[in-house]
């Protein structure tokens, strides 16, 4: 196994833990195709609409998985 191969696999099983970190706390959100976006820039565009989270913002997903991992002394110096 190369060196990119073995960093592709660590990343997929980083996504994997983070995504059954924070599956307990997100809503499944709607994923639209921009018929508007698609034509101009000839490409397939689908937005994915995380603004129907209850923050109203796609960062919840990532502050989430952030804090799901802090170990148990992170957590007691507090979270800003």
């Amino acid at each position: 196994m190369t060196d990119s191969q073995s960093t592709t696999l660590d990343i997929r099983q980083l996504v994997l833990e983070a995504e059954e970190r924070c599956r307990p706390y997100m809503w499944e959100t709607p994923v639209e195709h921009s018929h508007y976006l698609s034509r101009i820039s000839g490409a397939d565009v689908w937005l994915k609409l995380d603004m129907v989270q209850k923050t109203t913002s796609f960062k919840l997903r990532g502050a989430t998985s952030k804090i799901m991992a802090l170990t148990e002394e992170e957590l007691d110096r507090g979270v800003v």
